[in-house]
């Protein structure tokens, strides 16, 4: 067993193991998968970014290349990013699930926060704890992570999108970034891009 994987089987048996949440009355309610958007709704441009919360090329695209554009497109309203999990591993995963779960308003700032601090929270021999108090800035309390993991509805809104992904533009590796329907060769080319598809 690799270690996120084994990371990722400790963090289940400890939510499993939390007190008080046998009975399934008593677990806070999950939201369902949604499509998450930053930016207007009606933006000339779409952006759309398949990413897994572990990936370092990811974290690198969020912390390089993704604020530039957020300043001279998604914030001037000529584009508009759409954010698709594409987990690669059982932690990522985990880290998705949660951040599905926080408040919307919240979303983008929670995904900022995992990508900046990935190197301290995915390398962690408690994982669990980490996106716990992340989430919790985020506003979402630790009973709510909790039933966010145990929710299969949840699970499977983040694999059907993934296997969408994959289908719909051929998406393996991430991150991969999708302009007005055309796959970028790489995620620095998406400035170029938008200067090409704004024109």
């Amino acid at each position: 067993m690799t270690r996120i994987a084994s990371l990722f089987t400790a963090l289940i048996l400890a939510v499993v193991a939390l007190p008080g949440l046998a009975a399934a009355q008593d677990k806070p309610a999950v939201p369902a998968y949604e499509e998450r958007v930053m930016g207007k709704a009606d933006a000339p441009v779409t952006i759309l970014e398949f990413s897994s919360l572990t990936c370092p090329h990811c974290a690198e695209f969020h912390k390089t290349v993704l604020p530039q554009v957020k300043k001279d497109y998604i914030d001037t309203g000529k584009a508009k990013l759409v954010f698709t999990d594409f987990p690669l591993d059982p932690l990522a995963t985990a880290a998705a699930m949660i951040g599905r779960c926080v408040p919307e308003n919240t979303y983008f700032r929670f995904l900022e926060t995992l990508f900046a601090n990935q190197d301290t929270w995915a390398r962690s021999q408690k994982p669990l704890d980490a996106l716990t108090g992340y989430a919790r800035l985020a506003g979402l309390p630790p009973e709510q992570v909790t039933a966010c993991l145990q929710s299969q509805d949840m699970l499977n809104g983040i694999n059907a999108a993934k296997q969408q992904a994959a289908q719909q533009y051929g998406v393996q590796g991430t991150p991969t970034l999708v302009v007005n329907g055309k796959v970028l060769p790489a995620y620095t080319d998406l400035p170029a891009a938008l200067a090409e598809a704004t024109k």
